[in-house]
């Protein structure tokens, strides 16, 4: 397997591992297990994950809970073997399948080389988004630590050589967006490169942008914009509980990174 791929593969297991917020909203430590789990969500802030925690035992190791009784939870152990977990994600975990970035941004590293526009268009047609914006000293951080040196396109390009007219990709369907010099900006020595009219397209490695052909095939990261769970009530029904009553604890995050078993 490719080095490069395998790389961007475990990505989003290391992403994971970033501390959690969690918020219980919910705690019984005798519930019967004929009985549906009723809750308002949360309206003070945006949250992107909930967890239903059950104590393991005889009572709940094949338990099983659906949400409004059709769309079953993913399930499973805590590293300690102590719970069963059940959870929802925001919706990067859904349709084609995104990492987490922040509680705005769902985001992938596609480990495949092809051109500047190639990669703009698999962007908005297959993630509905944009090749990946840079816009301050959060995103350099998080794309220089698991991006290292490898070169990949990002989503500025520019689009009127004679002025050094550069643009930020917005997807296909929506218009780019203008950058100005005085943007945050990653050119050596903040400084705009020397016009080249075979260069166009800005990729990154390093830390560091600079202007490459648009032809030239290169791995690229994926970006839309991330949607917090519904506000409104939940109703979960527990499955396979064989017994009387089990603990059970719910908790949401504002976080958007998956909290790793």
């Amino acid at each position: 397997m490719n080095t490069l791929f395998v790389y961007f593969l475990f990505v989003g297991a290391a992403l994971a591992q970033a501390d959690q917020t969690w918020v219980t909203v919910y705690r019984n430590a005798k519930q019967s297990c004929n009985s549906s789990i009723n809750l308002d969500l949360p309206t003070d802030k945006a949250y992107y994950q909930l967890n239903v925690l059950v104590e393991n035992n005889d009572v709940t190791k094949n338990m099983d809970f659906y949400l409004w009784g059709n769309l079953k939870l993913e399930k499973w152990q805590t590293s300690n073997g102590q719970q069963n977990k059940y959870s929802i994600y925001s919706d990067c975990a859904y349709g084609e399948d995104m990492g987490y970035y922040d509680s705005s941004k769902c985001i992938d590293f596609v480990p495949n080389y092809i051109s500047w526009d190639e990669a703009r268009t698999i962007c908005s047609t297959k993630y509905d988004g944009m090749l990946k914006d840079v816009l301050n000293e959060k995103d350099t951080l998080y794309l220089g630590k698991y991006s290292g040196n490898t070169e990949y396109w990002i989503g500025l390009r520019e689009i009127w050589t004679n002025e050094s007219v550069f643009a930020w990709d917005r997807g296909l369907n929506n218009a780019m967006q203008s950058y100005k010099l005085s943007d945050y900006n990653l050119w050596p020595n903040g400084q705009l490169p020397t016009i080249d009219k075979t260069k166009k397209c800005v990729a990154m490695a390093n830390s560091t942008w600079f202007l490459d052909d648009c032809a030239s095939k290169k791995v690229f990261i994926c970006q839309r914009a991330s949607q917090a769970l519904a506000v409104g009530k939940y109703r979960f029904l527990p499955s396979n509980c064989v017994g009387d009553t089990y603990n059970v604890k719910i908790q949401v995050s504002p976080d958007t990174s998956p909290e790793l078993p």
